[in-house]
């Protein structure tokens, strides 16, 4: 296990968990990884779920990372299967989902946490997600009329205008905590969804079914470089996501 030294004055003691589902690009997620060291302090464990990985990210993260918690899935089971079974295993009481090709940033853990401590009716934080460049990914999102979702901000350079937490229908999963509380009373992803898309919509969609908050958290921040095959703005990818 990671060894844990609170910072008492900023951050509840709480047990969190990380799940990082894993489909190829070990070099990704050795960012990823390596980014956590920020904030381990903080982490009671990291869970990688590789999602039958032919690139050997499993063997590699058991390597280099003897303290992740490594479970190795026989088949792809998809972004939602993968969460799920990380999420199963997960000891933490605040649980926090994040995609391989991320690289978080000092604050980004500690900023989630300290939403939940100071707001019992919040369900589920996400984050600011920044694309390499520095502009904007995601800063918290709504689904129009017409069910299309949208996430605020995106390719905006950030100067500041969305540093205000917020109520949102939905935070993109990239970067998604959860109590488990929450996690208790409605489940996880819905496999419905697989193999990709809007799995994180549902999902917030039935926290705020439940009653709890949906918030975005501009102080939790991380870089997305979002070259996940799912997102390839092709045919297939177009008919997934509309489906």
């Amino acid at each position: 296990m990671i060894m844990i030294r609170w910072y008492p004055d900023t951050v509840p003691d709480v047990r969190l968990s990380v799940v990082i589902p894993a489909f190829g690009g070990a070099g990704e997620l050795a960012v990823c990884l390596a980014s956590l060291d920020a904030c381990q302090d903080l982490l009671h464990e990291v869970i990688v779920v590789d999602n039958a990985s032919t690139d050997r990210s499993g063997d590699w993260t058991a390597a280099h990372y003897p303290d992740v918690r490594l479970i190795r899935n026989r088949e792809n089971t998809g972004f939602g299967g993968a969460c799920n079974a990380g999420l199963a295993a997960a000891q933490g009481e605040v649980l926090v989902l994040l995609n391989q090709d991320t690289m978080v940033r000092g604050e980004w853990l500690a900023a989630l946490v300290k939403a939940f401590a100071d707001d019992s009716s919040i369900g589920i934080a996400g984050s600011k997600t920044l694309y390499p460049d520095g502009t904007i990914q995601h800063a918290g999102a709504v689904v129009d009329s017409r069910g299309a979702s949208e996430h605020l901000g995106y390719h905006q350079a950030d100067n500041g205008q969305f540093e205000r937490m917020t109520d949102a229908d939905y935070v993109t999963g990239a970067s998604l905590a959860m109590r488990r509380s929450v996690y208790e009373q409605i489940g996880g992803f819905d496999p419905g969804f697989y193999p990709a898309y809007l799995e994180d919509v549902d999902l917030c969609y039935r926290a705020r079914a439940a009653g709890w908050r949906v918030v975005y958290v501009p102080t939790s921040v991380l870089v997305h470089n979002e070259r996940s095959s799912a997102a390839t703005p092709n045919y297939a990818g177009a008919l997934l996501y509309h489906r």
